[in-house]
């Protein structure tokens, strides 16, 4: 993206990520451990998700 680093006057990432679509839906837990602070709940978003990174 460049708009947003644009918008916040911070340099452009270097790096990419690849999308990859799946043809089964994803499967993911409800919440993820987050090192010694707890665990951070998954965002829902109420629908199947065929994306995952690659």
């Amino acid at each position: 993206s460049l708009n947003g680093p644009a918008f916040y006057g911070l340099p452009v990432n270097k790096t990419f990520i690849t999308l990859e679509k799946t043809t089964n839906p994803l499967r993911y837990d409800e919440k993820i451990a987050a090192g010694g602070v707890g665990d951070i709940a998954v965002f829902n978003p109420e629908r199947e998700i065929f994306w995952k990174v690659s």
